[in-house]
Formats: C-alpha cells, sequence, structure tokens
C-alpha cells in the first residue's frame, strides 16, 4: 500500500528523496490520512468560536474547513 505523503520516491511530509515506505514513522495510507484530519477537524469543532477563528487565521488563511469552508 502507498503511503499518503509518497510521490515516487519522493517524501513530501519529511522533504527526503526516499520513501521508506511501512519502516517510517511518519507512513499513513491515504485513508488512514484522512481518517486523521477529520479527527482533528472534529476536536477543533469542539472548541469555543473564539479559538476556533484563532486557529483559522493562524493556520488556515481564514478558512474553517472544519466548518464546510466558512470563513472567520
Amino acid at each position: 500500500m502507498e503511503c499518503f505523503a509518497a510521490r515516487g520516491d519522493y517524501c513530501i511530509a519529511l522533504k527526503v528523496g526516499k520513501c521508506h515506505g511501512p519502516k517510517c514513522s511518519f507512513y499513513r495510507t491515504p485513508e488512514a490520512a484522512k481518517a486523521s484530519i477529520r479527527k482533528a477537524y472534529a476536536r477543533i469543532a469542539e472548541l469555543d468560536y473564539t479559538m476556533q477563528e484563532y486557529i483559522s487565521i493562524k493556520y488556515y488563511l481564514g478558512m474553517m474547513p472544519w466548518t464546510r469552508g466558512e470563513r472567520a
């Protein structure tokens, strides 16, 4: 199975020329990577609006993808 960060032999997560596959600590299938993102978005959505707004501005260019892309 291929890692979510593999682009040919290049690893975009670690920015190294050789992907080490399942031996790498960053290795995740695309499905596992999507599940991890969904879990993180669920956690952010539980925070109060002020903190969500802060996170959206600092890390997501003002977008709130955990609320279907609404702007802060």
